[in-house]
């Protein structure tokens, strides 16, 4: 069986992949360009002498909010192209807002400023740049990899093409919460197979399912898994081991009621 395209999503405004989307991309990136060019510009007149009348603060707090939006903006723009890309990619490409943001706060921060005007000149990027990193860290931090050369998680949303034992959506019986089947294959490797059921509460968008092996599989196995069925999720198999696997699943957004997500997996050892 081929291994599952590797993917990592960070939950933000999705831009369909075409000539319209890279004409958009590339707008925004020329737009930072400008950006960062006109921030190194005030900087080289403000360091030479030719400005040196404070803005009025309605003017700094404007500049604050329409600097924070257009960080924002590009962030959301670039979400949908950094996943599966190196983090040291998806972090520079993050960083280059951040660095244009810092130009243009200090060049305008002349002395004599008054004090509400400093406040939304930088308060309000602060404010953007502290949720959109946080942000990216809680969606890039995940468990270390389960073996050398191995990513450390994988989506899943193509069909398997396993012949599992689950039935389909519409006759999974609520009760049940895991259904597994243990094979020996004609080269001797062994399989594990089925679905497991993962419970969320109303407004909960994050949850975790195990399945435990006994007695454990002979070597480090593989893992395959997609959504069988509940409301549209990202199954990331965080961590398979001899004696069990986690999988870790995110809803598209939280769950406007209490749900259920159930996950068809296939592990198997390497024969």
């Amino acid at each position: 069986m081929d291994a599952l395209r590797v993917i990592s999503r960070v939950a933000w405004p999705q831009i369909e992949s075409s000539a319209v989307a890279k004409l958009v991309r590339t707008l925004a990136a020329s737009w930072q360009g400008l950006l960062a060019l006109a921030a190194i510009l005030i900087c080289l007149r403000r360091s030479s002498g030719a400005l040196i009348q404070p803005l009025p603060p309605p003017v700094l707090v404007a500049c604050g909010g329409l600097l924070a939006t257009a960080a924002l903006a590009f962030r959301a723009v670039f979400s949908t192209s950094l996943p599966g890309t190196d983090r040291r990619v998806t972090y520079s490409v993050w960083a280059a807002p951040s660095v244009v943001l810092a130009l243009w706060a200090a060049s305008l921060s002349l002395d004599g400023s008054a004090t509400s005007g400093l406040l939304g000149l930088w308060g309000l990027p602060l404010a953007e740049e502290g949720w959109s990193w946080g942000r990216l860290w809680r969606e890039q931090a995940g468990p270390a990899p389960c073996a050398p050369g191995r990513p450390p998680v994988v989506e899943a949303r193509a069909p398997l093409g396993i012949a599992l034992i689950g039935q389909a959506d519409e006759e999974l019986d609520a009760t049940v919460t895991q259904q597994i089947v243990r094979r020996r294959q004609s080269d001797r490797s062994e399989a594990v197979e089925g679905w497991v059921r993962a419970d969320l509460a109303v407004a909960q968008r994050h949850a975790t399912a195990h399945v435990a092996i006994c007695p454990p599989l002979d070597g480090l196995p593989e893992c395959f898994a997609e959504q069988m069925a509940g409301p549209p999720a990202a199954i990331k198999v965080a961590q398979v081991l001899p004696y069990g696997v986690r999988f870790e699943i995110k809803l598209d957004k939280p769950a406007q009621e209490a749900a259920s997500v159930v996950v068809e997996f296939s592990i198997q050892t390497r024969g």
